[in-house]
C-alpha cells in the first residue's frame, strides 16, 4: 500500500535453526523476476531493501554479485549492474559501490574500447585501491569463429591511476577447441569467477571449458587445472571413488583453518605449501547438455594435495531437496565457519555447519516463476537511507478508524512506528497509535479517524530515525 511501485519476490523460510542473536541479512539479485536487481531480505523472509533499477529501454536491467564489502575504511554494498539486449549480451555494465545510505559513491566501467566488463565477478582489493574484474572481448564472425567468438579476460586495475596493472586473456592460453559445450557456443570459455590469492596468483573458473585454472600472477601461465578433460588432479569423493567435475560456479581458495580434516588425513602432513583448500559450487548439470554428472547440485570443499595431484572432496553439501541448478550458484564461508550457499536457478539459499547440519533453508520466488539469483550472501548490514518513510492512509469513511501503512525501504534499525494524526488542517497533531514494525510494511491502526498523519520511525532505544508527514 505504501510502496505500490515495488513487487518483490517472496522469500519462504522452510528451516531456521539459527541462534536468536543472528541478525544477519541475505543479499540476492533476483533474475527474470518482476523487478530484477539487488535486494536484501531478513532471515524471517521479509524484504529489507529493494534496489532494482529502472531500465533505460524496454530490455531488462540485471544485477549480480551483490554483497557487503569493506571499502575505504567502512562497510559498503557492491554489485554489478548489467543490461541485456535481445541476444543476451551485456551493455552498460557497471560495477557500483553504495554507502550505508544506498547512495552510489563509486562506479566503474570498462577502461579500454573493445573490452566489455563481464558482470559475473569483480573483487575490490586493498580497501578500494585496486579492482579485480572479469571482462570479455568479442571477435567478429569469420576470424576465429564463424558466429564470432567471445574471449574471456580478467584485469587488475589501479583505480587511482585508472590503469590496468595485469591482464589475462583466454585465447593466449586456452584454445576454443577445449570448450566442453556440445553446441559450439561462441562464448567458448565463459569465465564466471576470478580471485587473487595471497601469493599473487589467480584462480578462475571457465564454465564452458569445464575447468578451474590456477594462473601465475606474473606471467599469466597456467600452473594447474582442476576438472574437465586433462585435469591436473585426480578428483576423489569421500569414499575414494573418482568424481567428475564439469559445470561449476564461484571457485574460491579458502584458508586451511576453515576445514575439519577427515580422520584419514594425517594432520602433520598438511601445510600451506603442500596443500590448498578450494570451495566451488558444482552445478553438475547444464541445460544444454545431458546427462548430469551427479543427481543433484552441491557445494564442495576440496583438499588439493599439490604433491600427489589428488583433490579430495572433504565436505559436500547437497541441495536440501535434492534439486539441480542448471545456472548460477555460490558458496561462501561465514565468520563462524558455517557455509552459506546460494542455489542459483534452483532459487534456494541455505546455511550449514562444517559437519553438514542444515541450519537454514529458504526459497526465493515460487515454482511458477523462472527466477534465481546469480549468487547469494549473508552478512550483517546497517542501512540508513536518506529518503523518508513511505506512508499511506486509508479509511472507509470519516466514521471509521484509519489504517496507516508505513514502510521505509532499506532502513534496518527501525523497531517501532509512532503515528500522530489530525482530522482537519486546523487541528494539532496528537498521538493516535504506536506499533512495533511488522515486516517491510507495517499496518498501524489509529484510535480514530485521521485525514492527516505524521509518522516517526523509532529504533530500539526510542530514538527517531526518520519522519514523514502526509
Amino acid at each position: 500500500m505504501s510502496r505500490p511501485d515495488l513487487t518483490p519476490l517472496p522469500l519462504t523460510v522452510y528451516t531456521s535453526d539459527l541462534p536468536a542473536d543472528d541478525k544477519d541479512l541475505i543479499f540476492v539479485t533476483p533474475y527474470q523476476s518482476t523487478q530484477d536487481g539487488p535486494a536484501i531480505y531478513s532471515l524471517d523472509g521479509q524484504l529489507v531493501w529493494d534496489g532494482h533499477e529502472p531500465s533505460k529501454s524496454s530490455l531488462p536491467m540485471r544485477a549480480g554479485n551483490f554483497r557487503s564489502i569493506p571499502y575505504k575504511g567502512s562497510k559498503h554494498l557492491a554489485y554489478t549492474s548489467v543490461g541485456e539486449n535481445k541476444f543476451g549480451a551485456s551493455r552498460d555494465t557497471t560495477h557500483k559501490i553504495l554507502n550505508s545510505t544506498y547512495l552510489t559513491v563509486a562506479a566503474f566501467t570498462a577502461l579500454e574500447a573493445g573490452t566489455e566488463l563481464d558482470g559475473h565477478d569483480s573483487e575490490m582489493l586493498d580497501d578500494g585501491r585496486r579492482l579485480l574484474q572479469a571482462a570479455r572481448i568479442t571477435h567478429p564472425g569469420g576470424q576465429l569463429h564463424e558466429r564470432g567468438l567471445q574471449e574471456a579476460v580478467f584485469q587488475l586495475v589501479d583505480l587511482a591511476r585508472q590503469q590496468i596493472e595485469f591482464e589475462w586473456r583466454s585465447l593466449d592460453h586456452v584454445s576454443p577447441n577445449e570448450s566442453c559445450m556440445a553446441y559450439g557456443d561462441p562464448d567458448y570459455f565463459h569465465m564466471n569467477s576470478v580471485q587473487k590469492d595471497a601469493q599473487g596468483n589467480y584462480l578462475i573458473n571457465g564454465y564452458n571449458v569445464c575447468k578451474i585454472f590456477y594462473i601465475n600472477g606474473s606471467t599469466g601461465a597456467l600452473i594447474w587445472t582442476l576438472g574437465g578433460a586433462n585435469s591436473s588432479f585426480r578428483i576423489l569423493d569421500s569414499n575414494n571413488n573418482a568424481f567428475e567435475l564439469k559445470h561449476m560456479h564461484h571457485a574460491r581458495i579458502l584458508p586451511l583453518s576453515s576445514i575439519h580434516l577427515p580422520d584419514y588425513v594425517r594432520k602433520e602432513d598438511i601445510s600451506e605449501t603442500t596443500h590448498l583448500v578450494l570451495s566451488v559450487f558444482d552445478n553438475a548439470y547444464d541445460a544444454n547438455e545431458s546427462p548430469p554428472t551427479a543427481p543433484f547440485s552441491s557445494a564442495l570443499i576440496l583438499l588439493l594435495d599439490l604433491r600427489s595431484h589428488t583433490a579430495r572432496i572433504i565436505e559436500r553439501y547437497p541441495h536440501p531437496l535434492g534439486a539441480t541448478a542448471a545456472m548460477f550458484g555460490s558458496v561462501s564461508l561465514l565468520p563462524n565457519r558455517d557455509r552459506f550457499i546460494g542455489w542459483g536457478s534452483a532459487r534456494d539459499v541455505s546455511q550449514h555447519t562444517r559437519d553438514g547440519r542444515l541450519l537454514y533453508h529458504a526459497e526465493l520466488g515460487n515454482a511458477d516463476a523462472l527466477v534465481g539469483s546469480f549468487r547469494a550472501f549473508k552478512a550483517p548490514w546497517i542501512g540508513r537511507p536518506t529518503t523518508r518513510p513511505s506512508v499511506y492512509i486509508y479509511a472507509w469513511s470519516c466514521r471509521w478508524r484509519s489504517a496507516v501503512y508505513v514502510s521505509w525501504n532499506g532502513a534496518t534499525e527501525v523497531h517501532r512506528y509512532r503515528v500522530f494524526g489530525r482530522s482537519g488542517p486546523e487541528e494539532r497533531f496528537v498521538p493516535v497509535a504506536e506499533m512495533r514494525k511488522d515486516g517491510f510494511e507495517t499496518r498501524v491502526r489509529a484510535d480514530r479517524y485521521v485525514e492527516f498523519a505524521f509518522v516517526e520511525a523509532l529504533d530500539r532505544e526510542g530514538e527517531c530515525w526518520g519522519r514523514r508527514r502526509l
